[in-house]
């Protein structure tokens, strides 16, 4: 146990190294990024949509539900190339790689994330009663429903190669339909009947429930957000182990 933790953070130092070091402020362009992105995005949203559906401030709006996305974004892209550094001798040591990729990816993203909702609470200068349980099972939500996605999306990485363009265009389209630019009661009955089905809208129903006092969101079910997280995770781990090249090495090594 001790040896694997070792190698885990090991792991997590080799990852943080590679990845960032042609990178202008290394590891600290991680957190910058993201925030930045998500702040310019807010600007020019506010700017084209100053009514929110919610609240008094579009920037707080738009924060809150891009902040949760992020995360589970963060957790499906960066799991989804969770060997990427891993060497050919280093195979046998892909359930470590994954994790350390996994735990860099979930430090960023919920770091990223609680900075987008400080800063928005500040600068919106609006006084709401905050639910803070609410959102941080939220962020809890979509930090598992991003992991199941990205160990799924790792294995169908290297089995269908298409899948990954494919995926590229299916992660623009679960954007939209998130719920991160509207509310689920706000849209025509049958879109919304269609939509409920995306887990990412009972996330962020949830962390709109938690931020917005007196808000009851018409798309709001935990056990679903569950169930399909943990059906992802069984088929990604399955498909890693069945399909993966490196698991498939490591298991011949082992053997």
């Amino acid at each position: 146990m001790k040896h694997s933790a070792a190698k885990t953070i090991a792991l997590m130092r080799r990852e943080l190294r590679l990845a960032y070091r042609r990178v202008p402020g290394g590891v600290l362009w991680a957190f910058a990024e993201p925030v930045l992105m998500v702040t310019l995005l807010s600007i020019g949203f506010s700017m084209v949509l100053r009514a929110p559906p919610l609240g008094m401030d579009f920037a707080l709006f738009f924060a809150s539900g891009q902040a949760v996305y992020l995360v589970f974004q963060m957790m499906a892209d960066g799991l989804g190339n969770g060997f990427r550094f891993l060497k050919r001798r280093g195979r046998r040591w892909w359930p470590e790689a994954l994790l350390a990729r996994g735990l860099i990816q979930a430090i960023i993203g919920l770091t990223v994330a609680c900075v987008l909702f400080i800063s928005g609470l500040f600068w919106s200068q609006v006084s709401v009663m905050i639910d803070a349980l609410q959102i941080m099972i939220a962020l809890g939500m979509a930090l598992a429903f991003g992991t199941a996605f990205g160990v799924l999306n790792c294995a169908l990485f290297a089995i269908l190669p298409i899948y990954r363009p494919i995926w590229s265009v299916l992660a623009r389209v679960a954007f939209l339909g998130s719920g991160v630019l509207f509310l689920p009661q706000n849209l025509p009955p049958g879109l919304a009947d269609i939509l409920w089905f995306h887990p990412m809208l009972h996330i962020i129903s949830l962390v709109r429930k938690g931020l917005y006092a007196g808000y009851h969101p018409a798309v709001l079910d935990p056990l679903y957000v569950a169930f399909v997280s943990l059906a992802a995770m069984a088929l990604g781990l399955v498909l890693l182990r069945v399909g993966h090249p490196v698991v498939r090495a490591a298991d011949k090594t082992a053997l």
